[in-house]
């Protein structure tokens, strides 16, 4: 699961994985019904649910919907067509020629379907995406066409079909896509549509990951982000007392150093980072030392001359190599996540590992902490998946229709189940926060903490060059063939060079 080079957080890849554990609890809540699960109530993704589509108070002649096939081939495209009279199987879309030239402005046409396009989630999840869809086609009075389609390629094949045709309406997105797609026209901007449904950015967290030019292109639909993952048993098998959430990097390090023990394979570490890339978890450590990442234009790397950044650095470096409080990315090659498997006190990750980590050392043993203070900044790193009405259809006002009720309050409580809502009501609500009875006091810290000084990704138009080219060059600091110093420096060098001096010439 580890690499010596940390993996990209891909939105697709982080969707499909943060599944919230106990969907069944919420699905009954919404008054829709599921599958035995385990007995474990939080229980894995693997072990999720399949639901099948509810009749929730709100909509209680929602149809009954056909059932979702998903498939991993690049070729499969699962269609399911929802509508305020009734649901049936609808043939796939076929892939236009292959092409690069931007989406122009579609004229508006009287048509009610609403064709909407997700990749993949999983059986389990993919069932909840179709109870959604047959809950907005009975609010909302549209024909819907749910299209499950192949995650590989999602982009490349999305863009082929905005160019040469049959492109749906309505996509998910990610933020390493919205801004190159904004500006080619791919998607439309929804400042137009939320002001007049009085529909307010702020009220959903990471927003600002889908602001391109000033305007948003897509509404967020859940949004989590950093945060600590605590095995309590470790904790009291040593008589360490669990920190606060109010903790700072000192206690952090302290509570490690105590639960660090033995050596070999069976060695248990007091910390572990489940990231170490700049944008997320290293780049926390930088901006809460006081360092920079970015200029303020984001096209230009900061952080290999910054000082108190190259401190941060060493500082999460010298846990892995100087004091081995925390295992190097290497170490773990081939092996799964340690906190999975009770070899590790405290994981520095993202909430999405959450179902995993409830499986591996069970949820009574389980607690979670905010990221702690640094010692000049409190910040934290959130991340989003948002819906994107596309630029090529002919059914804007339709799209938006759709659109705004998967956010609104009641769609985003029927979605729940697959993941953190991005409405911060909804998120903040009991009908979520019970889904996690052991950790609700903690999990409505870590939401606020992400409400109140969360930052994104440092999204750029050039977000995944300047992730990967960054990721490259600073993974020999993490095994000791090269200096904090130099291999941040190396790796700002190479951004600046390879990736946005690309930028400026174009």
């Amino acid at each position: 699961m580890r690499s010596a080079a940390p993996p990209s957080l891909s939105r697709r890849r982080m969707i499909a994985l943060c599944a919230g554990t106990a969907a069944t609890a919420l699905l009954a809540a919404c008054g829709g019904q599921a599958a035995t699960t385990s007995s474990t109530a939080a229980s894995s993704q693997a072990a999720a649910t399949s639901a099948a589509p509810a009749s929730s108070s709100a909509a209680s002649s929602a149809v009954t919907s056909a059932s979702v096939a998903s498939s991993t081939s690049a070729a499969a495209t699962s269609s399911v067509v929802a509508s305020s009279s009734g649901s049936s199987a609808a043939p796939a879309t076929s892939t236009a020629p292959t092409s690069t030239a931007a989406a122009q402005a579609a004229p508006q046409t009287g048509g009610q379907e609403v064709v909407w396009s997700c990749y993949t989630l999983g059986d389990a999840r993919n069932a909840i995406l179709q109870n959604l869809a047959n809950t907005a086609a009975t609010k909302t009075g549209l024909k819907i066409t749910l299209k499950i389609e192949p995650g590989d390629h999602y982009w490349d094949n999305l863009q082929t079909r905005v160019a040469g045709g049959g492109a749906p309406d309505v996509v998910v997105n990610q933020v390493d896509w919205v801004q190159p797609g904004a500006a080619r026209n791919i998607f439309v901007a929804l400042d137009s549509y939320m002001g007049q449904d009085s529909v307010k950015r702020e009220d959903y967290n990471d927003y600002k990951s889908w602001l391109y030019q000033g305007k948003i292109y897509g509404l967020p639909f859940q949004a989590l982000g950093e945060m600590v993952f605590i095995n309590k048993k470790l904790f009291k098998d040593a008589g360490v007392a669990v920190p606060t959430a109010s903790w700072d990097w000192t206690a952090m390090l302290d509570a490690a150093t105590k639960l660090t023990k033995g050596e070999g394979p069976a060695k248990q570490f007091g910390l572990h980072y489940g990231y170490l890339q700049m944008y997320v978890n290293l780049g926390t450590f930088v901006l809460n030392n006081g360092g920079m990442v970015l200029n303020q234009a984001r096209d230009k790397a900061l952080y290999g001359d910054d000082p108190k950044a190259i401190a941060a650095a060493q500082w999460v470096v010298d846990t892995m190599l100087k004091t081995k409080l925390a295992p190097t990315p290497a170490s773990l090659q081939g092996q799964p996540d340690p906190m999975t498997t009770g070899h590790v006190a405290m994981e520095v990750y993202s909430f999405f590992a959450v179902a995993n980590v409830q499986k591996g050392i069970g949820d009574d043993n389980m607690d979670i902490l905010p990221i702690p203070k640094g010692p000049a900044a409190d910040t934290v790193a959130i991340g989003s998946n948002a819906w994107s009405i596309v630029g090529t259809s002919k059914v804007r006002d339709q799209s938006w229709k759709l659109v705004n009720y998967l956010q609104s309050s009641e769609g985003q409580t029927v979605w729940a189940p697959s993941g953190t809502p991005a409405l911060n009501s909804v998120a903040t609500s009991d009908a979520y926060l019970k889904l996690y009875p052991n950790q609700k006091d903690n999990l409505k810290l870590i939401l606020n903490h992400w409400n109140t000084a969360g930052r994104d990704y440092f999204i750029t138009p050039d977000t995944d060059d300047w992730w990967n080219t960054s990721g490259k060059y600073l993974t020999p600091m993490y095994t000791g063939e090269k200096t904090a110093p130099a291999a941040m420096k190396e790796s700002a060098d190479a951004v600046n060079t390879q990736v946005f001096a690309k930028r400026a010439k174009s």
